[in-house]
């Protein structure tokens, strides 16, 4: 596919294959198919200990570094990925929409689903593609790929990142994708299925279940779909007059037996 398609100038992925390019939705699949929520924050936090410390990364119960080169993949494609998804058109216009009375959603998802966001403001939860925006104001998608692969060479070696890496650009890069990760939660509970939500079991224990929606046939990165255009001044004027045409429909009294038209 043509990049030119997501808005995006000098970018060419690094990480992503072309079936990836093309549906980078799946990217947020396979990335929560490799663990949950809690798991990948659990590991994040693992990861930034042994850059912060003296000591290289290494895995239980093999006692080897192996698994940082995974995890270091699993990253680089969520960051790609999600920064393809934010140069849509449907992306930005999420981005920018403004929503209100939206405390009794969020209340409800926390009681329902599996797992919740705890680093994302209720404005971000509400929104995740606003979550996007403002995780890519922080730093540019190279920029996050650099640093994840000094990440990936300082928890490979006996340095701790003092010697190669800001504290400031620790600090912002483990907060960043924290967040980065709770909007991709919320994106793949919301969009794509199944969603994961608690349910009670006989004894009262809460479970995991699998809950599937109606399929999306609109799907987020179908181009050839009008769902992704703006439309025209034409087709805006088109739309309010037959706005109006219902409304004057709406107010016309209703018949009855002794109405004659």
């Amino acid at each position: 596919m043509d990049l030119k398609q997501y808005d995006v100038q000098n970018f060419y992925p690094k990480h992503l294959d072309p079936d990836e390019i093309d549906e980078p939705l799946n990217v947020i699949s396979d990335f929560f198919s490799a663990d949950w929520l809690p798991g990948h924050l659990e590991s994040l936090l693992e990861w930034r200990k042994h850059v912060i410390e003296e000591g290289y990364y290494t895995d239980e119960p093999k006692k080897s570094p192996a698994g940082l080169l995974f995890t270091h993949q699993l990253n680089a494609k969520l960051v790609e990925a999600v920064y393809l998804i934010s140069r849509t058109k449907r992306a930005s216009k999420l981005a920018d929409a403004i929503n209100i009375n939206f405390d009794q959603q969020l209340q409800q998802e926390e009681q329902e689903w599996l797992h919740y966001p705890v680093h994302l403001s209720s404005v971000e939860r509400i929104n995740p593609y606003l979550a996007i925006s403002h995780f890519f104001k922080v730093y540019t998608v190279d920029q996050y790929l650099d640093l994840l692969y000094e990440w990936l060479e300082t928890g490979l070696s006996n340095h701790s990142a003092d010697e190669f890496l800001d504290t400031s650009d620790v600090i912002y890069l483990y907060e960043n994708m924290q967040k980065l990760y709770e909007a991709a939660w919320i994106i793949k509970q919301r969009e794509i299925e199944p969603t994961f939500k608690k349910s009670v079991d006989g004894s009262g224990e809460l479970a995991s279940t699998q809950v599937k929606r109606y399929s999306v046939r609109l799907p987020l990165m179908n181009f050839n779909c009008r769902f992704n255009e703006a439309i025209t001044p034409a087709e805006q004027l088109g739309l309010n007059q037959l706005v109006e045409i219902i409304l004057k429909d709406c107010d016309r009294p209703a018949l009855t037996d002794n109405t004659k038209e």
